[in-house]
């Protein structure tokens, strides 16, 4: 018993660093893409709570891939081109939103709407970059009160 007390020792001591079975950071990362969210792939753009948000670009990628155990969740960044729900034909003007996975700013507001990036997908594997038509934004858009 005194032999297996070092390894249960370890383990405790570093949750993030669990192997199969464990429950630590690693059961965070998920391929599923949110049920209330609108799927919006790159390159397109897309009418979403009386919006027009284009999906322009991928600012970066950094998430854990999902055949790897991280220590921490990465991050990925977007860029979307929001257009006033009168677009076009009106005087207002588009705004650019920078929105994260895992860090701040996850969301944005433009004209009484709240725009969040709810997920990125694909998730990301070791070795395989993913291209850039690939990617679709998972997006959830609210009007503010």
């Amino acid at each position: 018993m005194a032999r297996g007390s070092p390894i249960l020792l370890s383990l405790a001591l570093f949750p993030g660093c669990g192997g199969a079975g464990h429950s630590g950071p690693a059961a965070a990362y998920t391929t599923a893409p949110p049920a209330d969210a609108v799927p919006l792939p790159f390159g397109k753009t897309a009418l979403i709570g009386g919006l027009r948000l284009s999906f322009t670009k991928v600012a970066g990628d950094s998430r854990c891939p999902v055949d790897v155990n991280c220590v921490w969740a990465g991050d990925a960044e977007i860029e979307l081109v929001a257009d006033p729900p009168c677009y076009p034909g009106c005087d207002a003007p588009s705004k650019l939103l920078r929105l994260h996975t895992g860090l701040e700013p996850r969301s944005g507001e433009f004209m009484g709407f709240r725009i969040q990036l709810a997920g990125l997908s694909p998730s990301p594997k070791s070795g395989k970059p993913i291209p850039p038509a690939d990617y679709v934004a998972w997006l959830r858009v609210e009007k503010q009160p």
